[in-house]
């Protein structure tokens, strides 16, 4: 099981909710996925002067479209999605998980080493993986990404193996 940057938010709930009902989750990778405090510190230091003002006046328009049922364009829809996330993020209690979860993050990526996942978890592994947080899930980068995968998923499938015998 995986996500990448807000799906790997959504992935870390889901293997808890799965391993609580007694489901086993042989691999939790998050893709240059921030646990939800070590997000709010990047967030913060990236910060600029104006974008609450930007957040703001954005919201608007969202209301704006919304309330007369139309569609909202391109751009505005993407900020609507990117507020929706963080506001979910910020919203978001995560507990301590029992399995292991493995970190791609992306060479480009700031805060750290393991984005905040280890006080969540014991066993943290984390895999470097080439770019930034866009470009590791393109070409050429995510060649490099499906390689250190196509590993993960191998190791956890014998480790599986090996415990049924």
């Amino acid at each position: 099981m995986g996500g990448y940057s807000f799906g790997g938010i959504v992935a870390f709930e889901m293997a808890q909710q799965l391993s609580k009902s007694g489901e086993e989750i042989a691999l939790l990778a998050l893709f240059d996925t921030y646990d939800p405090l070590e997000f709010l510190k990047v967030m913060a230091t990236e910060a600029k002067p104006w974008d609450g003002l930007r957040r703001s006046i954005m919201r608007r328009a969202v209301r704006y479209y919304q309330r007369r049922g139309k569609l909202l364009p391109p751009k505005l829809r993407h900020f609507y999605i990117i507020d929706t996330y963080d506001n979910a993020i910020r919203n978001y209690a995560a507990r301590p998980y029992d399995g292991p979860v493995t970190v791609f993050k992306a060479l480009g990526s700031t805060g750290v080493e393991h984005m905040g996942w280890a006080q969540w978890s014991q066993n943290v592994d984390v895999r470097h993986v080439p770019g930034d947080h866009y470009s590791m899930i393109k070409e050429p980068d995510v060649r490099t990404l499906a390689t250190a995968l196509g590993s993960c998923i191998d190791l956890a499938v014998s480790k599986r193996a090996v415990e049924a015998v």
